[in-house]
């Protein structure tokens, strides 16, 4: 489908649904449906909807080594308001996993890096220098 007939079914499940919370993994999947511009659009249009719905959303975006861990191709950053970055390092063999927050629009937040592990009963967080090489 191209981007307009995802966004009309995505509204169109959500008001069937009427779900408390929707997660889009990954949203940098639109950008093969699409110019950048016009997946930003889509993708600006999406959130403003979800929020007019008052309905709670996870974005997920894969970000493939050299560009900005900061924003997103899509453009999006600028309206989210909590912006998490989940990092997979190389040490010893096995990967390790840090999380930190970028921002949170009108919230106090650790700038910290912490290492995470995600287990049967959630997510566990670590000191990052625990599991350092």
């Amino acid at each position: 489908y191209g981007l307009e007939t995802h966004l009309g079914m995505i509204q169109k499940h959500i008001h069937a649904f009427k779900p408390g919370v929707v997660i889009v993994d990954p949203i940098s999947n639109f950008l093969g449906a699409g110019t950048q511009a016009e997946a930003g659009t889509m993708l600006l249009r999406l959130i403003d909807f979800l929020k007019s719905e008052q309905i709670t959303s996870l974005f997920t975006h894969l970000n493939i080594g050299g560009g900005s861990l900061e924003q997103t191709d899509e453009g999006v950053s600028s309206i989210i308001d909590s912006w998490l970055l989940m990092r997979d390092t190389e040490c010893d063999n096995e990967r390790r996993s840090s999380l930190t927050i970028l921002k949170s629009r009108g919230m106090a937040h650790s700038r910290e890096i912490r290492s995470f592990r995600l287990t049967d009963h959630g997510i566990e967080l670590g000191d990052l220098t625990d599991h350092e090489c």
